[in-house]
């Protein structure tokens, strides 16, 4: 999907146009797995992004926006497989998106 990059997360910078994957999974927090307790559980959201290397590296702190009201902070990224690298990011409130520009909306 198309993005918006944003190096050093300043939304007066000139934002790089790449093409993301985002995804997100839904992980049990407080399982203590052989046991039949009930123990304190919830579900958190665990969202990554898959940048192609052609395009950019990740950074520590960038921002991706995807859409006027999803975007992302990077947090750290996993050895690449010389095309893509996976980056767990931090979903940006829906405050912290609106100071930012969003790629165009695809037809």
């Amino acid at each position: 999907m198309p993005a918006f990059y944003f190096q050093n997360s300043d939304p007066s910078e000139e934002p790089l146009s790449i093409n993301v994957r985002v995804h997100s999974k839904w992980e049990a927090l407080g399982d203590m797995p052989g046991t039949s307790y009930d123990y304190a559980e919830r579900r958190e959201e665990i969202p990554k992004i898959v940048f192609d290397l052609r395009e950019v590296t990740p950074r520590r702190n960038a921002v991706v926006v995807v859409s006027e009201a999803e975007g992302y902070a990077v947090d750290h990224y996993d050895p690449s497989d010389d095309f893509t690298t996976t980056a767990a990011v931090k979903r940006l409130s829906a405050a912290e998106v609106a100071n930012y520009p969003a790629p165009p909306e695809e037809d």
